[in-house]
């Protein structure tokens, strides 16, 4: 599994993902379906698109979901899902970049109260055990359930402190949200660093959220999406704009959910 992957594997491991959700989540009720439109911040040329099913329960509550990016011309280049069932700030995330063929997983254990983090590529197989040492753990996607859960002491705080898994760095690294601005209908974040001088290092990311749904309207920053030229890897993420488009809630059918890579 190492150094031989293709394509298909890559599409079988993403059926079998969700095989296995289904079947842990048989009360599943509703199927929320929305797109993210990636932009370049400064030209506004479409980068890429990511295309979000989320599988909810009869209460609203997160129980998995699948993502595929998308170039401009259609091509999906990346799939991702995520197993909230465990913890819905940290969910358990299954990445697979087409186009260096790497996957990439996340895993929460309880036990030995670590997350999991394996990646694997044509070079080989690299573990890391990432201890959970800080009170609030935030994995991916889970951000915005802690935007959710959390939102009356944003709210009333105008801030909110947690620590999020750098994946790509195998170690955990404290944040803050903090309110910038409210109007009627939405909510306009600031999400930066902790940390002095990583936080000089890197723009802060500005997210506008719902005051209603408290779903996220629109990003600008930098993304978790590795940016390529001319087929290579530049081992640099895309800064982007994303704007977010929600459908209205369908009910939940396993056959409306497929994954998209291919052989």
């Amino acid at each position: 599994m190492l150094n031989q992957y293709t394509f298909c594997i890559g599409r079988r491991f993403f059926l079998v993902a969700m095989c296995l959700t289904f079947n842990l989540h048989v009360h599943a009720a509703q199927l929320l379906s929305f797109e993210g439109k990636a932009t370049d911040p400064d030209s506004s040329a479409l980068l890429y698109t990511e295309s979000h099913q989320i599988i909810l329960d009869d209460a609203g509550h997160y129980l998995s979901a699948h993502v595929s990016y998308r170039y401009p011309n259609g091509d999906v280049f990346a799939e991702k899902t995520l197993d909230y069932s465990k913890d819905a700030l940290a969910p358990d995330l299954s990445f697979y970049d087409k186009r260096k063929n790497e996957h990439t997983y996340v895993t929460l254990n309880f036990e030995s109260n670590d997350l999991k983090v394996l990646v694997e590529n044509a070079k080989g197989k690299q573990e890391t055990n990432v201890k959970l040492d800080e009170p609030l753990v935030v994995v991916d996607a889970g951000f915005d359930r802690l935007i959710d859960s959390q939102w009356d002491t944003v709210k009333k705080d105008k801030e909110l402190k947690f620590s999020f898994l750098a994946i790509t760095r195998a170690q955990l690294i404290n944040f803050e949200v903090v309110e910038l601005t409210t109007n009627e209908t939405s909510t306009f974040l600031e999400l930066h660093p902790r940390n002095f001088f990583i936080n000089i290092l890197v723009d802060p990311i500005a997210l506008e959220y719902d005051n209603k749904t408290h779903r996220l309207v629109s990003f600008e920053g930098l993304t978790n999406i590795e940016q390529f030229i001319d087929g290579e890897g530049t081992e640099e993420n895309y800064v982007a704009r994303i704007e977010y488009s929600y459908q209205p809630l369908k009910p939940f059918v396993p056959a409306a959910i497929s994954t998209e890579i291919t052989q």
